[in-house]
């Protein structure tokens, strides 16, 4: 789906056939896409959502998963939820990042996307192969189109933009104060040897929260 504000493409998957993960996930751009590829190449989906996905996710939880941002939202909303499963959340996932709570503009992007992947599935109940083209790395585009103050939708199939691939500058280290250390005549006692990783648990204000109970 195309959103109408920035022209973003937001590649849509509606999860939730093994009843554990209720919801839609909508992929950002070429990076978001290229993420949910790899989510789906890996051994721990749910772990790589969190720490390399660039997404909105509107899913469906127990209400004990939601915060009371969370519930503010429903009350505002006039929703009433109950059992399992049966409380909507939303979150913007960014690599890196702790999932957070949407902005505006995410707001105004989910809503059409939701609207979009509800006709789109509707459509396939007639249309099994309404997803299916012969030309690959192509995919089924809903298209945003004004008319006065109304917006149209219409189909397009196109392939994800070039991915813009960032240059990393490595940091220039303090030269006055590798002198420093070098001058304190420290005795050398081996060789170091230092990697770092990203670990895949997101950790906020001191606490480490596991994967689940981050929704």
């Amino acid at each position: 789906m195309k959103n109408p504000e920035d022209g973003e493409i937001g590649y849509c998957c509606v999860v939730g056939a093994l009843g554990e993960f209720l919801g839609l996930i909508v992929y950002l751009g070429t990076e978001g896409l290229e993420s949910f590829l790899k989510i789906q190449a890996s051994e721990s989906p749910e772990e790589d959502l969190l720490s390399t996905a660039k997404c909105l996710v509107a899913s469906f939880e127990d209400r004990k998963f939601l915060q009371e941002a969370d519930h503010e939202v429903i009350k505002r909303l006039g929703l009433k939820c109950r059992g399992a499963k049966s409380w909507p959340l939303f979150r913007s996932y960014e690599p890196g990042y702790y999932p957070w709570y949407l902005n505006q503009s995410q707001v105004h992007f989910l809503t059409h996307a939701l609207r979009q992947a509800t006709e789109v599935s509707l459509r396939m109940k007639l249309n099994d192969n309404l997803l299916l083209n012969s030309k690959k790395a192509q995919y089924l585009v809903r298209i945003p189109e004004r008319s006065g103050s109304d917006l149209h939708w219409r189909d397009e199939w196109l392939s994800p933009a070039p991915l813009g691939r960032t240059k990393d500058e490595a940091p220039v280290p303090d030269e006055i104060r590798l002198q420093r250390i070098k001058k304190r005549g420290l005795k050398p006692a081996g060789i170091w040897e230092v990697d770092f990783f990203q670990f895949p648990m997101p950790i906020q204000e001191g606490v480490v929260l596991f994967s689940r109970s981050a929704y």
